[in-house]
């Protein structure tokens, strides 16, 4: 790491082009960096023959539930892959661009990958919660954990039923137990996750270390570093007090706590500070804005929704294919400007 004027310039050699953009993503993520230069290089630790690689990627594409492998060509030349085709949104071409990083990959051109909002319409969205075997859907989730630089070094268990997965076994931090299950939702055929994971670190801080290093964090953080955060540790679950002036910050404060080694659970007590309403939006507006952010969502299906408001509180019903899009749907609210989300969407897809 080399520090200039607050650029940073990365260099070295990592397994993985997840691993990459993980110091990447950290390096920004302090406060007074104004820019990274990642020139990290990334060597895959087994060569493999195009033809293996470019199966395992349409595979990958395959179990994804929120990309239509249908409209992706794949081609694999030298350890160079190429997608080609058409996705209805950036963010289905981030995820597509991701997926083919398996093992062995050099590097993934998408320059011919076009987004293509009006394809959304035909995507095959409803193939995507086609009812799978138990069996093959557990080994998909198994083959997505090898590829994520947070849970492929830990022994999850993975039992599918019905399209529900339970996730048991021990993992060394809770990053690694949220990342699981956040894998396990994505893949086709799952509609539910019960995550059983529990925390373990083989090794951590003392209580008073687990707070030093995560006020560390926080005071290095652009976000969380002017907040009044208090901390209390007590068996390696960690109590998080005060206030911060979003539910992004509240959810940011939780989220790099779980990375810190000895956190096994955190209790979120922070209060978003609300002197008046988040927005000085009428009613009709924050409608308008809710169901426009939905219309622009590759993962929720904005027809099948109905938004009412009143005093800037969202309610929403109707259905939708899976949890994680119910999920999404209030995230969509919350973001269009919404003070508070009354999520009654019922689940299609799962046991009735």
């Amino acid at each position: 790491v080399a520090v200039q004027d607050g650029n940073v310039t990365l260099k070295g050699q990592v397994d993985s082009w997840q691993e990459k953009r993980l110091v990447e993503k950290r390096s920004k993520s302090v406060k007074g960096v104004v820019g990274v230069r990642n020139e990290v290089i990334v060597s895959p630790d087994l060569e493999r023959p195009d033809q293996e690689i470019e199966a395992e990627i349409r595979q990958a594409l395959d179990w994804d539930a929120w990309i239509d492998a249908g409209l992706v060509r794949v081609s694999v030349e030298d350890g160079v892959v190429s997608l080609v085709g058409t996705v209805g949104s950036a963010i289905e071409k981030r995820r597509a661009y991701e997926k083919a990083f398996v093992a062995g990959v050099e590097n993934v051109d998408t320059s011919a990958l076009e987004v293509d909002w009006a394809v959304r319409d035909e995507m095959r969205r409803l193939d995507k919660m086609d009812i799978r075997s138990d069996q093959t859907v557990a080994k998909a989730i198994f083959s997505s954990f090898r590829y994520s630089p947070w849970v492929s070094r830990s022994n999850v268990e993975v039992d599918v039923d019905n399209g529900v997965v339970v996730l048991s076994g021990k993992v060394d931090s809770l990053k690694t137990k949220y990342t699981a299950e956040q894998i396990a939702q994505n893949t086709t055929g799952v509609w539910r996750v019960k995550n059983h994971l529990r925390v373990r670190p083989e090794t951590g801080p003392a209580e008073a270390g687990i707070i030093e290093t995560i006020s560390d964090i926080y005071s290095d953080d652009p976000y969380l570093a002017q907040r009044d955060i208090s901390m209390l540790v007590n068996n390696g679950k960690l109590f998080l007090y005060g206030t911060v002036d979003s539910r992004f910050e509240r959810k940011r404060a939780a989220e790099m706590a779980s990375e810190v080694q000895g956190v096994i659970d955190v209790a979120n007590n922070l209060t978003v500070q609300q002197t008046e309403r988040a927005t000085d939006q009428d009613d009709w507006e924050v409608k308008e804005d809710v169901r426009e952010q939905m219309e622009w969502s590759p993962y929720v299906d904005s027809e099948r929704i109905k938004v009412t408001v009143e005093d800037g509180v969202v309610s929403l019903t109707g259905t939708v294919y899976n949890w994680q899009a119910r999920k999404i749907a209030e995230l969509n609210a919350y973001e269009a400007g919404a003070d508070r989300v009354r999520n009654l969407l019922d689940v299609e897809y799962g046991p009735m």
